[in-house]
C-alpha cells in the first residue's frame, strides 16, 4: 500500500495489510517460505533471496508459532502466524501455502505468496487474472527521488523524495487531500 493508489485499495479494509513487522520500508507479498526451508531441506536459504527478494521482508519473530504484528487498512493489528506446510509439495506451492492469502493479502485475495509488487495478477480469484497493480497500468508520476505515485500524492510524503532533495525535517501537516491544515 505504500503506493496509495486509491484503484489497489480492496473494499474489504479488514483484510488488506497496510503495515507488518519486517526489515524492510515495503514489501510484495505476505510469505513464510525462508522461515519453513530448514524443515525441507534441512539448512536455512538466504532470507533475503528466498523465495524471492519481495518475499522475505516479514519479521516472523513472535511467539513459538513464529507470528507477525499486521497492521490492516481498517486500522486493527492482528498476530498473523504462518502456516507450517506438511509436505514438500505445499512448501512449494505459491498460493496460500504459509499465509491463507484470502484472509491475509498485500493487493487481491488469493494472490500468490511470492507476488512481486509490480506483476499482473495470478492468483486463485479468476475475474482479477492478467490485472495489474495501478501504479504500472494507471495514470502516474514520477517524482525527484524515484517513487512513482499517483498525481495526487504530495511528494513531500515520500521518504525517497525528502532524502533525495535532503528535506528531512518536519513533515508538513497536510489533509486527506494533501491540502495544508
Amino acid at each position: 500500500m505504500h503506493w496509495n493508489h486509491p484503484q489497489d485499495k480492496f473494499e474489504d479494509a479488514a483484510r488488506q495489510v497496510h503495515a507488518l513487522d519486517g526489515w524492510w520500508t515495503w514489501f510484495g507479498n505476505v510469505n513464510a517460505q525462508w522461515l519453513f526451508a530448514p524443515d525441507f531441506f534441512g539448512r536455512s536459504p538466504d532470507p533475503i533471496t528466498y523465495p524471492n527478494w519481495e518475499g522475505t521482508m516479514v519479521g516472523w519473530r513472535h511467539g513459538k508459532q513464529f507470528g507477525a504484528n499486521v497492521l490492516f487498512r481498517d486500522g486493527h493489528v492482528a498476530l498473523v502466524p504462518p502456516r507450517r506446510p506438511q509436505t514438500i509439495e505445499e512448501f512449494r506451492d505459491p498460493i496460500g501455502v504459509t499465509v491463507d492469502t484470502i484472509r491475509v493479502f498485500t493487493w487481491l485475495p488469493g494472490e500468490p505468496t511470492t507476488r512481486f509488487d509490480w506483476e499482473e495478477y495470478r492468483g486463485m480469484v479468476e475475474q482479477w487474472r492478467g490485472r495489474l497493480p495501478a501504479r504500472i497500468a494507471g495514470n502516474t508520476k514520477t517524482i525527484p527521488g524515484g517513487d512513482v505515485v499517483p498525481p495526487s500524492y504530495p511528494e513531500q510524503l515520500s521518504v525517497n523524495w525528502r532524502t533525495f532533495t535532503r528535506s528531512w525535517k518536519k513533515l508538513p501537516n497536510l489533509d486527506r487531500r494533501g491540502e495544508r491544515r
